[in-house]
């Protein structure tokens, strides 16, 4: 399993490396990414992601420290797989997502 692991992650790298050579600024490909997450509640996890995010890297070659990300996630995309969850992570108790709509 962990060769299985290295393999596809050394030919992530090389597929980015390449790309990376020719192009200065990269776009989360969201077909290929996801942005989840897993939190403990009493003896189990309960999981779930977003569904909504973008994000860009603009690589400055010249001077690393001018490097910058940036990446937004909409909180309204959230999804445990529990409407009413959901419903309650979105209110005012949690995300807010009316107020703050982009993490």
């Amino acid at each position: 399993m962990y060769r299985r692991i290295i393999l596809i992650a050394g030919a992530v790298l090389l597929a980015f490396g390449a790309t990376a050579l020719a192009a200065e600024t990269f776009e989360v490909d969201v077909t290929h990414s996801d942005v989840s997450f897993k939190v403990r509640h009493f003896v189990s996890k309960s999981s779930g992601r977003f569904d909504d995010f973008s994000g860009t890297f603009v690589v400055d070659r010249e001077d690393m420290t001018k490097t910058t990300i940036e990446f937004a996630v909409k909180m309204a995309s959230i999804d445990t797989d529990n409407d009413s969850r959901d419903d309650h992570l979105k209110s005012a108790d949690f995300f807010d997502v009316e107020k703050y709509p982009d993490m």
